[in-house]
Order: C-alpha cells, then structure tokens, then sequence
C-alpha cells in the first residue's frame, strides 16, 4: 500500500442529499469489500481517520496509474 488517499467527488449533488448519497457510495465499497467497515486511524496525520483497504481493494485500483 501506500500513505495516499482517494477521495470521491459528486459534481451535481443537491445539498441536501450529499450526506444520504455518501453513505450510500461507502456501503457499496464496504459491500464490495474494497475498504474496512472499521473507521480507524490508518490514514496519515494527526487526529485524521479513515477507512482501511480492504480485501478486493486492488479490483477499484488501476496500477498503471499509480
């Protein structure tokens, strides 16, 4: 792995339904098995939490961009 990150952006989300559509898109990853159900602190910096990879990360990874 890496000390990177990848963060998702919604570009024509009503305010009002970011905070319903962002717990879905981290459902369908936990589901998927592409990032831990766990929040931790595996991300770097101070007081920073996230979510581990987790065991079918490398299926949403394209290493030749990495």
């Amino acid at each position: 792995m890496s000390n990177g990150y990848q963060m998702l952006a919604f570009d024509a989300l009503v305010s009002n339904d970011a905070s319903v559509t962002s717990q879905l898109a981290v459902d369908w990853m936990i589901s998927g098995g592409f990032v831990s159900e766990h929040v931790s602190d595996c991300v770097g910096g101070a007081d920073v939490l996230g979510r581990a990879p987790g065991p079918n990360w490398c299926l949403i990874v394209d290493e030749a961009r990495r």
